[in-house]
């Protein structure tokens, strides 16, 4: 067997080795699910990988490890100790129980966004910076006020994303839709309680949709459970399109 082979085959004895083990923390809502650890790891190490991802210190860490049912097994206090000879096993869960005084992690402290300091910087200020995305889009307005970004940017503002493709779809005409689903239109439009500009309804053939017609409560237009959709026009080609059967092919413009 070359160096290779032999260093692979180490590696996958020692990765079916490990032992999978959850790690919860007193002040830590979530958990932190399958862990690898080695069974001959000493509880100094497994120590030192609990602080790694919890963020506190071995010092301060009593770890006590629990089976399945949440049954305390035992407490990890002596440093020597495998995780084998204390009986660790795949989905046992070790429990960090944090004692220190002035722990970050106190009250959501690594889970609550509001306790963290934000930057903040005044209009002034920023309206100096020569670098900044207003300098930068103030610059593209003044030498190319007509550039596409800045069009899309105007539609959107104004709901006018894909008007013009809209002209060309009516209600009551047939459809058929990028993915290959066809349909009858039902709606033409804008709906505020999707994403802005405009938008087709469609009633189609087979249940291939997303609902019937009702978008966050409002309804649209009437459809079979399932058969209903919104496509922007320009996702749509109208024509004489006779019923298919059903084609499971999602867009990523419907909604």
């Amino acid at each position: 067997m070359d160096a290779v082979s032999k260093e692979m085959l180490e590696w996958k004895t020692t990765e079916s080795y490990m032992v999978k083990l959850h790690i919860a923390h007193n002040y830590i809502s979530g958990v932190f699910m399958e862990q690898r650890f080695h069974p001959e790891w000493t509880v100094e190490k497994v120590k030192d990988q609990v602080y790694l991802r919890t963020g506190t210190e071995p010092a301060f860490q009593v770890l006590t490890l629990q089976d399945a049912s949440g049954k305390t097994i035992c407490t990890l206090d002596n440093d020597a100790a495998t995780l084998a000879s204390l009986g660790a096993q795949d989905g046992f869960t070790l429990h960090c129980q944090d004692t220190n005084p002035n722990s970050l992690a106190k009250n959501g402290g690594f889970e609550d966004l509001s306790q963290v300091e934000k930057y903040e910087i005044s209009d002034e200020a920023y309206e100096a910076r020569d670098n900044s995305y207003r300098a930068w889009k103030k610059k593209l307005e003044r030498e190319e006020p007509n550039h596409p970004w800045l069009v899309k940017i105007r539609n959107m503002k104004e709901n006018k994303t894909d008007e013009e493709e809209a002209k060309h779809v009516h209600v009551g005409d047939r459809v058929e839709v990028l993915g290959g689903r066809r349909g009858t239109v039902r709606f033409v439009g804008v709906v505020p309680e999707i994403k802005s500009g405009w938008w087709v309804g469609i009633e189609y053939d087979e249940p291939s949709g997303k609902h019937d017609g009702v978008v966050k409560g409002k309804r649209y237009f009437d459809a079979a459970p399932m058969c209903g959709g919104f496509m922007r026009p320009s996702a749509v080609k109208v024509g004489d399109f006779p019923p298919l059967g059903l084609d499971d092919l999602e867009d990523d413009d419907e909604l």
